[in-house]
């Protein structure tokens, strides 16, 4: 056995054996989650990274019937990670130019959010993300298989996904409404709408960033950092039906992120920083703090952080 497969090994053993203790207070208490702070802090000072598998997280497996949705939805599992990282801290990584192999490699020790097509990345690091989303049809519908073999990761996902996903073990569903034009969500008084609550719903914020600091504020994180989002890109002059075809323009960490001819959604800054404020607004409302440690960016509506201060603790 390999000095990195045993870490791993002696990660996943010793998080389930305090994981356990912890259920084993919580049934005392009366079902209350109390997390041990050995748990509550990931251990930056050693050489055993945070691994993800369903025995750590003892998450529901969902009923595997044929009724429609949203009858499949995991509620159960949704609930199981209710404020289970109570306290923490996450980081939730973007697909930017910015992003570096490196500092995936830096985030082993930490609770981590990837989405979209991160998977590039996965040759050149040990990392992995604690957890995966994606929203976009388009990637959904271009990447199917990549997505699907995905692992080491619990998959948070909109509950359409079912219809690529299907019963994976490794997905957890959730609603995933949205309460505007998505052509014109500006036009709404209510868009985008915020959830800390992820058994009930997650809303649509015209970003996976957006829906994911909703997930991170329903596991109780408090402190989430973004990295990876540079918020600018370069947009090709060809056009399909209203989507841009790939012309070799450089938005994101990979240079294989898009194949030749690929159509990809015109991003809409000005209804992604809406909606990030909004993130900020909610967030300070739940005492969450949202700070922005991208390398390279141009989203200033967070608190900007150092990256390399904060892996330390500096």
């Amino acid at each position: 056995m390999s000095k990195t497969v045993a870490r791993y090994a002696r990660g996943a053993v010793n998080r389930l054996r305090l994981l356990s203790k912890n259920l084993l207070e919580e049934k005392k208490t009366g079902g209350e989650v109390a997390l041990s702070q050995e748990i509550r802090t990931p251990q930056k000072n050693h050489d055993t990274p945070i691994v993800t598998d369903w025995g750590q997280y003892q998450i529901p497996q969902r009923h595997k019937g044929k009724g429609p949705l949203p009858s499949r939805l995991d509620t159960p599992a949704l609930l199981s990670l209710k404020n289970r990282h109570f306290g923490e801290r996450c980081f939730v990584v973007g697909n930017g130019p910015s992003l570096t192999t490196t500092d995936l490699d830096a985030l082993r020790w930490e609770y981590t959010f990837g989405s979209n097509k991160i998977y590039l990345a996965f040759p050149e690091t040990h990392w992995r993300p604690t957890f995966y989303s994606l929203e976009d049809r388009l990637v959904m519908e271009q990447n199917q298989r990549e997505i699907i073999g995905i692992e080491q990761t619990i998959k948070l996902m909109p509950e359409y996904t079912y219809k690529y996903m299907g019963d994976d073990p490794s997905v957890v569903y959730f609603r995933f409404p949205h309460i505007c034009d998505p052509r014109k969500p500006l036009e709404s008084k209510d868009f985008p709408g915020f959830s800390i609550n992820a058994e009930h719903c997650v809303y649509w914020g015209s970003t996976i960033v957006y829906t994911q600091i909703q997930l991170a504020a329903h596991m109780g994180f408090k402190e989430i950092y973004l990295i990876g989002i540079d918020h600018s890109y370069e947009t090709p002059k060809k056009m399909e039906n209203g989507a841009y075809v790939y012309s070799g323009e450089k938005n994101h960490f990979s240079k294989d992120y898009r194949r030749p001819g690929e159509v990809w959604n015109k991003p809409q800054l000005e209804v992604l920083e809406h909606s990030y404020r909004a993130a900020r607004t909610a967030c300070e409302e739940h005492g969450i703090k949202i700070r922005n440690a991208s390398r390279k960016t141009a989203l200033d509506v967070f608190e900007r952080a150092d990256l390399d201060e904060v892996i330390s603790g500096f």
